[in-house]
């Protein structure tokens, strides 16, 4: 800086902050000029770091990441701290000499963006953010299947997104009964079919990423009420010549709840006319028809109902005893 003969002060202005400067003064006269010795150094107060650069990031597992940055490249002063942001969250505050962190506790292939601000005495400087991508992970809060009975033989189903997929999933697979039962690739459900009417079935959903599957808590569902299977044959006793009794026994296959039992009669003479003789619940396995006639052709079934509908025995014969003749007409006598 340059002065009037008059002045005995300057100021310098341009100085880089936080800077250790040594000043002499020089004194010119038409003869020449002459120079002072050096001054003590003096030293400019700090300011605000500068010229931070954005963090150096490498994902470390699904859920762990490296950042590691450099110092300010003008600090301008002492740094006294660094505090690292995640999605503008602070993360931690680390003392001068630490430049890297690994950050954990992290949710797997989630984009995370990282900056670090560096502070002195004075001021901040804040870094440009980087990204970086978490690594795949075998997906979390699988939920169970949604199932569905179409009918007494087939179910269908829904797969539920994870609540987590925690990576790209590669495929749906449905365990019946902790057994592997089939595979829908992306698709997310279908149907089976080849079950046993009115049972229960529990099944899993087995959701996978390139990493590895994660497989739901069951749920169990059942198949619709289908008729039933009759096998048996009705068991007919004549009683007298105006009873039978009639006795069965449960369903081999019920395929369903038995509501109750129908007990039909026909005369074997008369095939197409059929009539309804008793109706019982699911209890009971006998009764008695007292409304048949003597010394006649009967048959007989018993008609199983259940939710799906009527199930029929095949029909079994017996005849009535005989009785004392009725309608004797009075002789007529001829002298």
């Amino acid at each position: 800086a340059e002065t009037g003969p008059t002045m005995l002060n300057a100021t310098v202005r341009g100085l880089a902050p936080f800077t250790a400067y040594s000043f002499v003064v020089e004194a010119c006269t038409v003869a020449g000029c002459s120079t002072s010795s050096a001054s003590t150094p003096v030293q400019t107060l700090e300011a605000s770091p500068d010229l931070l650069s954005a963090p150096r990031l490498q994902a470390l597992s699904s859920r762990s990441v490296n950042v590691s940055w450099q110092p300010p490249a003008k600090p301008n002063g002492l740094i006294v701290q660094y505090d690292l942001r995640r999605n503008e969250s602070l993360v931690v505050t680390l003392p001068p000499n630490v430049t890297t962190f690994i950050n954990i506790g992290l949710l797997p292939f989630m984009v995370y963006a990282y900056k670090v601000e560096a502070s002195n005495s004075v001021g901040t400087a804040r870094s440009s953010p980087s990204s970086v991508v978490t690594f795949q992970d075998k997906p979390d809060s699988v939920q169970a299947p949604q199932v569905q009975s179409m009918n007494s033989t087939a179910f269908s189903f829904f797969f539920p997104e994870p609540g987590q997929p925690n990576g790209v999933l590669t495929n749906y697979s449905l365990y019946i009964e902790g057994r592997f039962a089939a595979s829908f690739g992306l698709v997310p459900g279908g149907s089976l079919t080849g079950f046993e009417p009115f049972s229960n079935y529990s099944f899993q959903l087995l959701v996978c990423t390139i990493i590895g599957c994660t497989l739901s808590t069951p749920t169990i569902a059942q198949t619709s009420e289908a008729l039933a299977e009759v096998m048996f044959l009705p068991n007919l006793t004549a009683l007298s010549s105006t009873e039978v009794i009639v006795r069965w026994s449960s369903p081999d296959e019920p395929n369903g709840i038995v509501r109750l039992y129908k007990v039909q009669r026909r005369l074997a003479t008369s095939p197409g006319v059929i009539h309804d003789v008793a109706t019982t619940g699911a209890d009971t396995f006998t009764t008695v028809d007292n409304t048949v006639s003597p010394f006649t052709q009967y048959e007989y079934r018993v008609v199983v109902m259940n939710g799906a509908g009527e199930s029929p025995s095949q029909w079994v014969g017996v005849r009535t005893l005989e009785a004392v003749p009725l309608g004797v007409v009075t002789p007529t006598i001829t002298p």
